[in-house]
């Protein structure tokens, strides 16, 4: 078992994440908690050119947004094409 001073300490790094593909390195930062449990880690950017990796990362920063279960229904109405991925946008704009 590690010692407590090799556990993350407590405040929030940001994350610029360049050449970022479909969000593997954002993924791993965003799973990373600290000893209370608060995500350690935030993404405030993520570019990438590739037009499915970028829709792909637009997405998963959508989910991350919502606290772990509550991600919205309409979320996964898109997940089923019952909305669109501008509708689900638009009824979530923060």
């Amino acid at each position: 078992m590690l010692s407590p001073q090799y556990l993350l300490p407590v405040h929030t790094e940001l994350v610029v994440d360049l050449f970022a593909g479909p969000g593997g390195l954002g993924e791993g930062f965003a799973a990373a908690f600290d000893r209370s449990n608060r995500s350690r880690f935030r993404s405030v950017v993520s570019i990438e050119r590739d037009f499915f990796s970028h829709q792909t990362l637009l997405l998963r920063h959508f989910v991350r947004y919502f606290p772990a279960g509550e991600v919205p229904e309409d979320y996964y109405n898109f997940l089923a094409q019952r909305i669109t991925q501008e509708e689900l946008y638009a009824k979530h704009p923060d």
